[in-house]
């Protein structure tokens, strides 16, 4: 596991890298939807279409950044203080990396042609 240190009075804080990178996406996504709604753009494209592709995109990152997640590679074992064993599954729909499955949706749609724009208000369109 990846540590980072920062110096506080005099006292060495540890801090989980996993953590500071969720809530740096968390906090990433929250100044996002606060300030700006964004959608994808590509010229001569219906919304319907722009939808379809949005989905299947999404459809696609999903699928991989689930498959990537270490969470769901292996079963594992679990042994009790009294020495049984019994065999741990992994959920269905273990939990995923969230910053690489926004990374795959955004290359997809840029792979199809779109780019990420801030909306047009409903009274603008």
């Amino acid at each position: 596991m990846v540590t980072l240190h920062a110096r506080e009075r005099g006292h060495e804080k540890p801090y989980n890298a996993s953590i500071m990178r969720y809530l740096t996406t968390a906090a990433t996504v929250a100044l996002i939807a606060g300030c700006a709604q964004m959608e994808w753009l590509k010229s001569d494209t219906q919304p319907t279409t722009r939808d379809e592709d949005l989905a299947g995109c999404q459809q696609q990152a999903f699928l991989t950044a689930s498959r990537m997640s270490p969470s769901t590679s292996m079963p594992s074992v679990a042994v009790s203080p009294s020495g049984s064993a019994s065999v741990q599954m992994p959920p269905p729909y273990a939990s995923r990396d969230v910053t690489l499955e926004m990374d795959f949706v955004t290359s997809c749609m840029r792979a199809k042609g779109y780019r990420l724009v801030p909306a047009k208000s409903a009274g603008e369109r």
